[in-house]
């Protein structure tokens, strides 16, 4: 503590981080301390960084980086961040020519994946600005560098070498996804705009949901099952194809930005590609042929909803009524393990978690209600009678039969849609 006081603290401690010859408890104490110390004073007033020693840091923090194990490396994302907020561009203008060379390494994975790492915290740089106040700087750079993270993506998953316990692969992946993510939350930019970026980039999203999961990832409880980077990206690309549909391929937003042409080619042309990968993947889902997550379904269902939402896409999903009936509400509401422990032990947490479809939640059980709900909303004429019939015959079936666990379970998904309609 007394040693983080002075001038060139900070440059020791990334002179023992890049020895290879130091205990990893050092090094894990010594990135500890780094870490604090940017976040603490690289903009303060208090204990401040000295001016002449910033350059230096900035100079030498992404080669150490790519020495250190994954574990240590993580923690320099938070101070990536806070550097890049006060610095870039003006303080740190070659930071993209120093990551430039590492991404573009295939034979070095550590370097790939510190490049990505840091490219990915580049775009979270932009996430919350508009266009017109970063397309100067970012449109240069989705111009220039897009394109080659979108090949180094699409090699990966099309290896199968590449997707077995390769940790550092699924790092990779997750990380271009959320680049994508990062520059497409809040307004997007033109270059991403265009047609053929827009198939290019949606169809790698695609390929992520499409690839099949690593054996050993399959492997795992369910629980460490979601930790995994594959699982993971799909996820994420899931979500940025819902979030690209929601705010700029639909007319529900406020008018504060225009996408006319850009919505018009997502609804024609994307939409129905879309649905036609969902449903399947739903159908292999109920079979029990794939695994999906409950983050990945939670935005499919968010999807199937904004298709109900919008005029154009309503004609799409209306033959399918029957299907999101029976193959998704109803096998979605079947209550888990988790939500009976619930109701055995905090009956009113269960009341609102079960009735109380307004609640903020990212669980499919939750999403699927609101699906319902909107559809008999917005849909009524088309909806309400299949949902009705469907209930009726499953309560019907149900009424004569033996009332196990199972038969409750399916009792209370049954009474769950009569509720909702």
């Amino acid at each position: 503590s007394q040693a983080e006081l002075n001038i060139g603290f900070l440059g020791a401690c990334l002179d023992i981080l890049g020895a290879p010859d130091v205990s990893p408890v050092v090094k894990k104490a010594c990135t500890i301390y780094f870490k604090n110390k940017i976040l603490r004073s690289w903009s303060t007033d208090r204990n401040p960084i000295d001016e002449d020693e910033k350059p230096l840091i900035r100079e030498r923090i992404i080669p150490v980086m790519v020495k250190l194990d994954r574990s240590l490396r993580s923690q320099f994302i938070v101070v990536l961040n806070t550097i890049l907020s006060y610095d870039y561009p003006s303080k740190w203008p070659n930071y993209i020519d120093i990551i430039k060379p590492l991404f573009g390494n295939p034979n070095d994975i550590q370097a790939m994946y510190t490049g990505v790492l840091c490219f990915s915290e580049l775009a979270r740089h932009y996430r919350w600005k508009t266009n017109d106040t970063r397309a100067t700087e970012l449109d240069p750079i989705i111009i220039q560098y897009f394109p080659s993270l979108l090949q180094i993506g699409k090699s990966i998953i099309s290896d199968p070498s590449s997707l077995s316990d390769n940790h550092e692969y699924g790092e990779i992946v997750k990380l271009i996804v959320k680049a994508y993510k990062f520059v497409t939350y809040h307004d997007l930019p033109d270059p991403l705009q265009e047609q053929e970026a827009l198939v290019n980039w949606c169809s790698f999203q695609v390929d992520v949901i499409n690839m099949q999961l690593p054996q050993n990832v399959l492997e795992l409880d369910e629980e460490d099952r979601y930790l995994s980077p594959w699982v993971k990206s799909q996820k994420w690309a899931f979500a940025n194809l819902y979030r690209i549909f929601q705010r700029y391929g639909s007319k529900s937003l406020s008018q504060k930005f225009s996408y006319d042409q850009f919505r018009d080619i997502f609804t024609k042309n994307v939409v129905p590609q879309l649905l036609s990968v969902y449903f399947t993947k739903i159908e292999f889902w109920r079979s029990q042929k794939q695994w999906i997550s409950d983050a990945s379904m939670y935005y499919i269902v968010l999807f199937l909803e904004q298709c109900v939402i919008q005029k154009e896409c309503w004609l799409l999903i209306k033959p399918h009524v029957s299907t999101i009936i029976s193959e998704i509400a109803f096998p979605l509401l079947c209550p888990t393990e988790t939500i009976i422990d619930l109701f055995d032990n905090d009956p009113l947490e269960y009341i609102h978690l079960i009735l109380d479809v307004y609640e903020e939640s990212s669980s499919p059980h939750m999403a699927v209600l609101a699906l319902i709900f909107t559809m008999v909303e917005k849909r009524q004429k088309t909806t309400l009678e299949p949902i009705l019939q469907f209930t009726y015959e499953k309560l019907s079936s149900l009424s004569n039969v033996e009332e196990t666990e199972e038969i409750a379970k399916q009792i209370e998904r049954d009474s769950i849609l009569w509720f909702y309609h």
